[in-house]
């Protein structure tokens, strides 16, 4: 335990020392971080949802085009839609964070008009790659996509 005096200073400058008062130096107590690794597993998993949904749109996009330069195009394309996913909620939840919540939601909704759609073309393109129906294609899809906006909405609020 550390110990120390004070002094104070007059209205005229006069310093006046004051009976010895024994103060008691507390340093303040920090909040602990949770150490469960949820930004580490949330990180983890937008990192490789995003691997896989590019793949995934990729091949929706050009299914259709017969031309070379067109099909390469179609992969780009697609490979960008859940980079932009990603980008929009991120913006979203950041604006949230700073109380722009007309902002946010005019951006999720944004957001979200794109996410349906990489639902539809993850979802068409796990039907053709395992010759299974809709009906086991559409929530492989909807947990990929949605998990992805979900885990970034989560770093984000979890992030301070």
């Amino acid at each position: 335990m550390e110990t120390t005096t004070t002094e104070r200073v007059g209205l005229q400058g006069y310093q006046h020392k004051p009976k010895s008062k024994k103060i008691k130096l507390v340093a303040p107590k920090r909040a602990t971080p949770h150490s469960d690794g949820l930004l580490m597993w949330c990180h983890a998993f937008v990192g490789v949802v995003v691997v896989l949904s590019a793949v995934l749109n990729s091949m929706a996009n050009a299914s259709g085009q017969t031309d070379t330069t067109l099909r390469l195009m179609a992969y780009g394309m697609g490979s960008l839609i859940p980079v932009l996913v990603l980008m929009l909620f991120r913006i979203a939840g950041l604006l949230a964070r700073r109380k722009r919540m007309h902002a946010a939601y005019a951006v999720a909704v944004i957001g979200a008009c794109l996410l349906l759609l990489s639902v539809y073309h993850c979802a068409h393109s796990i039907t053709v790659l395992t010759g299974g129906g809709w009906w086991l294609s559409v929530p492989m899809a909807v947990a990929i996509d949605c998990g992805l906006a979900t885990c970034e909405w989560v770093s984000v609020t979890e992030s301070k």
